[in-house]
C-alpha cells in the first residue's frame, strides 16, 4: 500500500486531475526518446473511457506549458470514431487536431503499424485480456509506453509473467489500473491503513 501524500490520493477523486497528471508524466516519455509521428495514442477512443480521456486531450494539447501535443485517436471502426470525436468537439466547444486511426487488435500488423508511430499508448479498450494483449506485445517489441485502464487481475498477471523481462531489456514502460476499475479498491486500501495507524498507531 502506498501513503506516500496526501495529494497523491486527492488525485484519484478527479479524473481530470488524474489525466493532467497522466500528462505530465506521458509529456516527459514522449520526448525522452527519438521523436515519432504521435507522442501519445488514445486506443479505444469510442468507449465512454476513450472520451473522457480524448477530451482531456483535446482541451490541453495546445497549452503552452507543454506545447503542442501530437497525438492521435485509435479504434476499429473509422464511422465510429468520427462519430466520437464529433461528439468529443461538441463537448469542447470547438473542433480539435487528432488523427484517427483504424486497427483491429485482431490484425496484429495493423496494431505494429500504429505503435511503432507511437511514443505512449493509453489503451481504454477492453476486454483487455482480449484486445489489449496484442498491443502490448507490439509496445514491448517496438519500445512503445503502455498505460491502461484495466481491473482484470489475471491479465495484469499475465503481461507480468509474458513481458516484464523483455519490458525491462528494452525499457519500456507497462503500467495498468490507472483507471476506475482499480481506484475504488485502492481507496479502499488506503482508507483501512489510515483507520489502523489511528487506532493502533
Amino acid at each position: 500500500v502506498s501513503t506516500q501524500s496526501t495529494w497523491e490520493f486527492q488525485f484519484y477523486f478527479s479524473p481530470m486531475a488524474a489525466f493532467q497528471r497522466a500528462r505530465t508524466v506521458l509529456r516527459h516519455f514522449a520526448t525522452a526518446a527519438a521523436p515519432r509521428k504521435y507522442e501519445v495514442v488514445v486506443w479505444g477512443c469510442t468507449g465512454f473511457t476513450g472520451k473522457l480521456i480524448s477530451l482531456y486531450l483535446a482541451k490541453t494539447a495546445g497549452e503552452a506549458t507543454y506545447g503542442p501535443l501530437r497525438w492521435a485517436m485509435v479504434g476499429r471502426s473509422k464511422d465510429r470514431m468520427e462519430s466520437a470525436k464529433s461528439e468529443v468537439s461538441q463537448t469542447l466547444g470547438r473542433a480539435f487536431e487528432a488523427d484517427l486511426l483504424v486497427s483491429d487488435p485482431a490484425d496484429q500488423a495493423s496494431v505494429d503499424g500504429v505503435v511503432r508511430n507511437a511514443r505512449v499508448i493509453i489503451c481504454a479498450a477492453g476486454p483487455f485480456i482480449k484486445c489489449a494483449a496484442p498491443i502490448v506485445d507490439a509496445c514491448v517489441r517496438l519500445g512503445t509506453d503502455y498505460v491502461d485502464i484495466t481491473g482484470e487481475t489475471p491479465y495484469v498477471r499475465l503481461l507480468i509473467d509474458k513481458y516484464h523481462a523483455q519490458a525491462k531489456k528494452n525499457n519500456v514502460l507497462i503500467v495498468n489500473m490507472c483507471g476506475f476499475d482499480s481506484i475504488p479498491s485502492d481507496l479502499g486500501t488506503w482508507m483501512a491503513v489510515q483507520e489502523i495507524k489511528k487506532r493502533y498507531g
